[in-house]
Parts: C-alpha cells; sequence; structure tokens
C-alpha cells in the first residue's frame, strides 16, 4: 500500500472516529433525557451541579472531558466518567465496523485498498454499505437500551419504536437490493 493510500484511509478512518464519538455525545443525550421525558433538543447541555451551559468546545466528544480533567468549567464539579466512556464505544464502535467494511470491500475488490475505498465512495456494493449501517444502528440502539436499563429507567416507547421501525425498514431494503 502507498504512502498516499494509507493517508487517504486513515484520513477516512478518523473521520468515522470523529462521526462516531459525534453520535456516542448524542447517546448520553438521548438515554439520559428520554426515559425523563425532557427535549433533547432544549435547553443545552449544562452542569448537573452549578447549572451553568456547557459550551460547544467544552462539549467536544472525549476530548473536552480530558481537557477540563472531568470537571465543570465554572464550579470545578465532577463530570461522570460515563459521558466519554460511552463516547468511547460509540467511536470505537463506528471506526470497528467502517475497517471491517472496508476490509470485506478490499476482499471482493482486486487487491487494492485505494479500489476498495472507491468501491465504497461510489457504493458500488449497496448490500455491504447498507448492513453496514444496519449494523452501526444495531450497536447504537443496542447500547442505548443497555445505558437505559443500567440506569433504572424503563426503556421509553420512542426509543423502542424507532429501533423497531429502523429495524423493518432496514430489512425490507435489504430484500429489495436482493
Amino acid at each position: 500500500m502507498s504512502p498516499s493510500e494509507t493517508a487517504v484511509i486513515v484520513v477516512i478512518t478518523l473521520w468515522f472516529a470523529a462521526l462516531g464519538g459525534c453520535f456516542g455525545s448524542l447517546l448520553n443525550v438521548l438515554v439520559y433525557r428520554l426515559p425523563r421525558g425532557q427535549s433533547i433538543v432544549y435547553p443545552p447541555s449544562s452542569c448537573p451541579k452549578c447549572g451553568q451551559a456547557i459550551a460547544w468546545y467544552d462539549n467536544i466528544p472525549i476530548f473536552g472531558w480530558l481537557l477540563l480533567l472531568g470537571r465543570c468549567r465554572w464550579c470545578r464539579a465532577p463530570i461522570s466518567i460515563r459521558y466519554p466512556i460511552v463516547e468511547a464505544v460509540v467511536t470505537l464502535q463506528w471506526t470497528a465496523v467502517f475497517l471491517l467494511l472496508l476490509a470485506v470491500q478490499h476482499q471482493q475488490s482486486n487487491g487494492e485498498w485505494i479500489d476498495a475505498v472507491r468501491a465504497l465512495y461510489e457504493r458500488q456494493s449497496p448490500l455491504l454499505n447498507h448492513g453496514a449501517i444496519g449494523i452501526v444502528f444495531a450497536l447504537y440502539w443496542l447500547t442505548g437500551s443497555i445505558l437505559i436499563k443500567l440506569d433504572g429507567q424503563r426503556i421509553p416507547r420512542t426509543w423502542l419504536c424507532a429501533g423497531l421501525v429502523a429495524i423493518a425498514v432496514w430489512i425490507v431494503f435489504a430484500v429489495w437490493v436482493t
């Protein structure tokens, strides 16, 4: 593999990792607010102790918590380590699924990594891409469900219905593509 091919794969992998971190951050919001019947949009994230809104630059997945040393910028109250752990888990899930997808596509292509990346980008394997999206969603939904139950909360109907509808759509699409 040439250095430019390696660079392309590294950049795309980092992109998926960053996207996974953002979705991990969203999962923290969903898991906390949905069972309590709160809006997932408003009010913005805030310190549970002093109520001060968390700035966007302090809310960067994983890094925001690390830079603040796990404490609120304003009152220095501890912020649970669960937040960066959930973000890291979802980041790893997304990255692993992408790398698995890339490896499968590489095996199906003519053995060139850049051709595998190109095939993914050009969506030459819709069932494979669709399968990866389904796996990522299923892991996300399952992770969220586990976290809600670990909090001792009932899983909200909206969470269950959204998951079941998405799974049904995923199955219908998979059947339609094949």
